[in-house]
């Protein structure tokens, strides 16, 4: 029995944990819930801060076997049977598969990992040169704090966000404090991390935060080959642009 991967690649920043969410609200995807929120629920308490990740839906199985973010590479390279066994010891991820259930997996690396076909599908989302600067002052005020001493990635540091379910405590990915400007930073981050277009089914960033729904739809139920909740989907996508927009930065 193998696993079917739902992966969602984007940049960090660029709105993917929308696509997560909207993708499984189709029956045939896992969800993170025992019963879907009313999209408010998910929406309002979200802060465009640093504090933004504490409040960020995020999926409640254990996928600590691997990485999903830059620049660290642990379970990359394992082989489809090592994959499997990491799979089929946690309860969590094995009662997925047993379900037959599609695991959408948020992930903000450039590369996916080798073993993630045949058995996977991708959606990327696109930020495209013309969302360069919404996206790096988005990161800017929701990824860093400036401090006397240099400036914190919060991304990078336990005490600024959850560690991630089956994560040890003292393996968290970390990073000193950055010396120089936030802005130059923010910038050498942003470039390093940016994901090219490719040929996966993809949305585009803009196409989210203008709340273009019919084109987002489409692509999410072409590639999971099932129907997301119309209603639902399209109450958050509202909810959300709300908050954030083209004109939030």
């Amino acid at each position: 029995m193998d696993p079917k991967w739902v992966f969602v690649r984007y940049i960090a920043g660029s709105c993917g944990i929308v696509i997560c969410l909207m993708a499984q609200t189709a029956k045939s995807v896992a969800s993170w819930y025992n019963k879907m929120p009313a999209p408010e629920e998910i929406v309002d308490p979200i802060k465009e801060n640093h504090e933004r990740v504490h409040y960020e839906p995020a999926p409640p199985y254990d996928l600590s076997w691997f990485v999903r973010t830059p620049p660290f590479t642990r379970g990359d390279d394992l082989s489809l049977s090592e994959v499997k066994q990491e799979i089929f010891k946690r309860e969590s991820t094995k009662k997925l598969v047993e379900q037959h259930k599609q695991i959408i997996v948020p992930y903000t690396k450039k590369d996916l990992p080798s073993w993630s076909l045949p058995h996977g599908k991708t959606i990327d989302v696109y930020a495209d040169e013309s969302m360069f600067q919404w996206l790096k002052n988005r990161r800017k005020k929701v990824f860093y704090i400036e401090k006397p001493e240099g400036i914190i990635e919060c991304r990078y540091h336990s005490d600024y966000r959850p560690v991630p379910i089956g994560s040890n405590p003292n393996s968290f990915p970390y990073r000193e404090l950055e010396q120089g400007s936030l802005d130059s930073l923010a910038d050498k981050r942003l470039r390093e991390e940016y994901i090219e277009p490719s040929s996966n089914p993809t949305i585009q960033l803009k196409d989210i935060l203008s709340g273009n729904f019919e084109s987002i739809k489409e692509t999410i139920e072409t590639t999971i080959d099932d129907q997301i909740d119309t209603v639902w989907c399209k109450d958050f996508l509202e909810l959300f642009n709300q908050k954030v927009n083209l004109e939030t930065y």
